[in-house]
């Protein structure tokens, strides 16, 4: 990577990064250079409230993995509130879009993970994905 950001980077383009040093008396030294990190060239980037992050997981990670399996989407969730979302196709990536929003709007309901696994069954249906 050049020693210039800017030659890599743009206003408002995502980032993932790795933390390697932080202290409270000085800003945080943040690193891309590792597999996975670096700008975000594909895929979707949606935000949701810090606080639903765990209810984006799930307890174990059951919801990341109900969201993955029944999608074919991979999910990277950050601690800041986003998700980076990677699908197949374009149908698919809707389709995790509307369920990481039904997550947030409905994460205090018993019983989400299975009613996402059945909407995004029977989104798939209609779709015809």
């Amino acid at each position: 990577m050049p020693d210039d950001p800017f030659s890599y980077l743009k206003i408002g383009d995502y980032v993932k990064a790795k933390i390697v040093a932080f202290d409270r008396t000085r800003d945080p030294v943040l690193t891309v250079q590792d597999k996975g990190l670096g700008r975000v060239v594909e895929g979707t980037v949606v935000t949701v409230k810090p606080v639903k992050v765990p209810r984006i997981i799930g307890k174990k990670g059951s919801m990341l993995e109900t969201l993955r399996s029944s999608t074919g989407c991979d999910f990277f969730v950050a601690v800041n509130g986003r998700v980076h979302i990677t699908c197949p196709n374009e149908l698919l990536q809707e389709i995790a879009i509307v369920a990481i929003r039904m997550i947030e709007e409905q994460s205090h309901l018993a019983g989400l993970t299975r009613r996402i696994k059945e909407f995004i069954e029977e989104e798939r249906k209609v779709r015809g994905v």
